[in-house]
């Protein structure tokens, strides 16, 4: 009995149409990939360029007056709790060329515990001054020694653009 191979012109059709396929598996993936990279870098030059154009000052902090929210109680059952909510007051002016529209703000103990609001919005058109109202909770900070805004472009924390500010009694 005699065996015989493929004959070679299936086998080059065949080898033929295996290199195809591998091709345009590597062709799909590589545009994709280049899609996603490419989307990525536009992203990280939005981000430079909005850095670029965020100017702010905060002009003024002070506590809220007549605000007493840390002597407040509340009755809850037979119990008293004491809130320890306080409020301050902060004069903020965007001097940018683009609209700021949220902040992350930290309020910083003498201890150095902190306590952060990583979505504070505020909505400060191109040259807008604002006073606004931050609420923190401080049971769990001693004496404050300073608050610290930083403006959010889309999710992304301009941390370069920090600014640092004592609270006026």
């Amino acid at each position: 009995m005699k065996s015989k191979g493929i004959s070679p012109l299936i086998a080059t059709v065949l080898l033929i149409a295996f290199v195809v396929l591998v091709a345009g598996s590597i062709y799909m993936w590589a545009t994709g990939y280049l899609e996603k990279t490419k989307e990525r870098a536009s992203e990280e030059v939005d981000v430079v360029d909005a850095t670029n154009k965020i100017d702010y000052s905060v002009d003024d902090a002070r506590y809220v007056s007549g605000y007493k929210g840390n002597l407040q109680k509340i009755i809850q059952g037979l119990a008293l709790i004491e809130s320890n909510k306080k409020k301050i007051l902060i004069s903020i002016t965007n001097n940018g060329e683009i609209e700021i529209k949220k902040f992350v703000v930290r309020v910083v103990d003498k201890d150095g515990n902190s306590y952060v609001n990583d979505d504070f919005y505020v909505a400060l058109g191109v040259f807008e001054h604002k006073n606004v109202e931050f609420e923190f909770d401080s049971s769990n900070l001693g004496e404050i020694d300073y608050v610290e805004i930083m403006p959010k472009f889309g999710d992304r924390v301009i941390e370069s653009k920090a600014t640092k500010f004592r609270i006026r009694e």
